[in-house]
């Protein structure tokens, strides 16, 4: 037996060294999982970086745009840009630099909080959690991450011990640091380190020692602030996320993000199965028959309580193991982190792992036969790898080595030529853009990873519906998926949310539906597909539409219309949009005789009744959002608005027999003879009557809304013989016919007051009001200008 602790450290690194060089030598590329998409995400970033276009938003997040600043991709991309190494075997090394990094780190913590015996045990325990040596581990941030965790578990503990602030601005920049890798590490030692100092301030009685430690945690977290305001300061300052604040857009995300990465077990792999037979009862099933934990948790679960038996451990690191082991399981019951169905006490997550590490070496340390143990630890992490190493099925898809080459435009095709279409897919989309604009990318989640990192778009990715993945999907992204599949009708309000411009369908989706409606353009066709996802492989088409994003298009959420008045304001909800979809549907209705129109005509009545303001004894409805044409602040009213809900109204009347809505309706008309200043729609404009499209005190006095208020009041009344609507109308005429000639340009018309010229489609309308109001009224004014301006349109034709 070895003696000599650092040679059995040496002996270990040096072991874990040869069997990731063979791995990388026998495969060109990681044989992790290819589900989830972690291989191609995190080279296609890598990619995209070395392209110029570094994919700030991940698309992983439930569909939610996220910030993403990983500082391992800019590590990778720099490495290779100086040796010229082919990134695959870069990504690929990267695993040997996370594992002796977690082999060392340990190893310095075991040193500091005893001496180098613990350290060793440290080393070899750190093997275990995650089956750090499995060739399915991959060179993730997150991984990388957990190098940092001892570096940072050992500064802390000599700040508070040793009261040298040095270590709180170390432990700080450490911290920092984590954020820049992967924020989940950021957050567990956040919380880590908060537990610890509560811990130990409530604990210590002295004074002094209160002192010092709120002044070394103070240290900390103002040093951890700074590094990592790389990642924050951005994201305040110009975050352009889906809520206004980016804060609380963030802690939406982590809220719902419930579960951590399961590990992928070969089932091919022969001591996963001896695993799987032992632990079929214990641990839960997940896609695939596969599992999460395993007999290495449950080695380590073992030797931790073990330590509780046989070790004395002194109390400061009695609290580092207390508030590690806390923060974890605060994390989890706080909905973090996926809660276990049953009891499972060997289902441990990497967060809790580092804890347990500690527990476990103490165990063993006290042990006399410690190097025994610690070989048999070593050699059943190695026959893993090994056995990983031969039967993982994933291992036989590899990428080119020539991956990130000048010649290769985005990702290079896989040497079976599974993926080849993601690279046409991406070229395609590179090419819409410089054709139609950028825009954000709907997808399907494993297609928007790989599609991401490769164009460094946005993209929204829709739940990929494995349940060891993510749960309590959010209704946002469930509508989006929706779209693509064509349930429950085609409900387009989301992609405005998000401003998708883009939608990318696969043989995973269907979408038949998409090709003939009329929101949607086919841009791109990719024929005969085989797409690679191992659970559920398809053959057919990817198809790239361009969604049309014109402003005021509406669209329906629940029924209710909604319109897009571009990006400032967005999807709106403006109720002269919902009251014109009303009075549609119950012509359609009366035309047809499907009662389905009519229960929608209804269904958007009563609402529009819902949201009715009362006032002065009249009803009046007020649109939740500002126009900043007229400088109209939200909750602005208008006549054009009002007279159409009472045509609604009456149009629900008629088909219902149903008075309160005729109620709704003599109620809505007496707002137009209560004055503006008291909430109505009634001004004076020289001493005259006028009903104006955009109620304020100095109204702009738009002529064709003021027109068609009028020829609905007049309908009204016909249509009731209410004395009110006649007089209004009557009044309103006279202004009409005082004001009209204000209105005639040289050889065009105004569209208001303020001396805007009427476009085309406004000068057109007006015209066609002329021709109404003189048949109605018989009076040749309104003649006059139906012909001088309808020759006017003729000769700017």
């Amino acid at each position: 037996m070895i003696k000599d602790d650092r040679t059995f450290l040496k002996l270990s690194i040096i072991s874990v060294f040869l069997l990731l060089l063979l791995n990388i030598i026998r495969y060109k590329a990681p044989v992790g999982a290819i589900f989830g998409g972690s291989t191609w995400l995190h080279l296609s970033m890598i990619m995209s970086i070395l392209n110029g276009n570094f994919p700030w938003q991940d698309p992983h997040y439930l569909g939610e745009l996220s910030y993403y600043p990983w500082l391992q991709h800019f590590i990778i991309a720099l490495v290779h840009r100086l040796t010229g190494i082919s990134l695959v075997y870069v990504f690929n090394g990267w695993t040997i630099v996370q594992t002796i990094g977690l082999m060392l780190g340990y190893y310095l913590l075991g040193k500091t909080l005893k001496n180098e015996k613990l350290g060793v045990i440290l080393a070899i325990l750190i093997l275990l959690p995650r089956s750090t040596l499995r060739v399915e581990l991959l060179p993730w941030p997150l991984y990388t991450s957990y190098m940092l965790i001892p570096i940072f578990l050992m500064f802390m503990y000599r700040s508070f011990r040793e009261n040298k602030p040095r270590y709180s601005v170390y432990a700080g920049i450490i911290l920092g640091l984590s954020l820049l890798f992967h924020v989940f590490t950021f957050l567990m030692l956040s919380l880590f380190s908060l537990v610890y100092f509560l811990v130990t301030y409530i604990i210590d009685r002295r004074a002094s020692i209160k002192k010092v430690s709120v002044k070394n945690y103070t240290i900390l977290i103002i040093t951890a602030l700074l590094i990592s305001s790389i990642f924050w300061a951005p994201l305040l300052v110009k975050y352009h996320g889906n809520t206004p604040n980016p804060v609380q857009d963030q802690g939406y995300r982590f809220s719902v993000y419930k579960s951590s990465y399961p590990f992928i077990h070969s089932k091919h792999n022969p001591l996963m199965l001896i695993e799987d037979l032992i632990l079929n009862k214990i641990v839960s099933k997940v896609e695939g028959g596969e599992f999460v934990g395993g007999l290495n948790n449950i080695i380590l679960f073992t030797l931790a309580i073990s330590s509780l038996l046989f070790v004395k451990i002194e109390r400061e690191k009695r609290i580092l193991i207390f508030s590690f082991i806390a923060s974890a399981l605060i994390m989890r019951f706080n909905g973090y982190l996926q809660l276990p169905i049953k009891f499972q006490p060997i289902r441990f997550t990497d967060f809790i792992a580092p804890g347990l590490v500690i527990l476990a070496g103490f165990a063993i340390y006290s042990h006399k036969s410690y190097r025994k143990i610690l070989a048999v630890i070593l050699i059943f992490a190695l026959l893993v790898s090994a056995a990983n190493f031969y039967y993982n099925p994933n291992s036989r898809s590899a990428i080119n080595p020539e991956f990130g080459t000048i010649s290769q435009k985005y990702l290079l095709k896989p040497n079976n030529g599974s993926y080849a279409f993601m690279t046409e897919t991406a070229n395609d989309l590179v090419n819409a853009r410089s054709k139609y604009g950028k825009g954000v990318v709907l997808a399907n989640p494993i297609t928007s990873l790989y599609l991401a990192g490769m164009t460094g778009y946005k993209f929204v990715a829709l739940p990929p519906g494995f349940s060891n993945v993510f749960v309590n999907v959010n209704s946002r992204v469930r509508n989006a998926k929706d779209i693509l599949e064509c349930k429950n009708g085609i409900n387009y309000s989301l992609l405005f949310k998000y401003r998708v411009k883009y939608i990318v369908t696969d043989p995973l989706i269907n979408s038949s539906c998409l090709d003939n409606n009329k929101n949607l353009k086919l841009i791109y066709l990719i024929r005969n597909v085989t797409y690679p996802n191992p659970w559920k492989k398809a053959h057919g088409e990817v198809k790239i539409y361009l969604f049309n994003t014109n402003k005021y298009t509406i669209v329906e959420e629940g029924g209710i219309p909604l319109t897009y008045y571009g990006k400032k304001l967005g999807l709106r909800l403006a109720y002269h949009n919902v009251d014109l979809k009303a009075r549609e549907y119950f012509y359609k209705y009366l035309k047809t005789g499907d009662v389905s129109y009519k229960k929608k005509g209804l269904f958007l009545t009563d609402f529009l009744i819902s949201r009715a303001e009362t006032i002065n004894g009249a009803v009046i409805w007020k649109n939740p959002f500002p126009w900043k044409v007229y400088g109209m602040k939200e909750n602005w009213s208008g006549s054009l608005m009002q007279a159409g809900i009472m045509k609604t109204m009456l149009l629900a009347y008629e088909v219902t027999g149903n008075k309160t809505y005729l109620d709704y309706g003599n109620k809505a008309l007496n707002a137009f003879n209560i004055d503006v200043s008291n909430g109505g729609l009634k001004v004076y404009r020289k001493g005259r009557v006028w009903y104006p499209e955009y109620t304020k005190k100095n109204p702009p006095y738009v002529l064709n809304g003021f027109i068609t208020s009028l020829l609905w009041l007049r309908g009204y009344y016909l249509e009731t013989n209410n004395t009110l609507a006649e007089n209004l109308y009557e009044n309103g005429m006279q202004s009409l016919k005082y004001f009209l000639p204000e209105y005639n340009a040289k050889n065009w018309s105004y569209y208001d007051a303020l001396g805007n010229l009427a476009s085309r489609k406004y000068m057109t309308l007006q015209v066609e009001q002329m021709m109404w109001l003189y048949r109605i009224t018989g009076d040749n004014l309104f003649y006059k200008y139906y012909r001088k301006w309808k020759v006017d349109i003729m000769a700017v034709n």
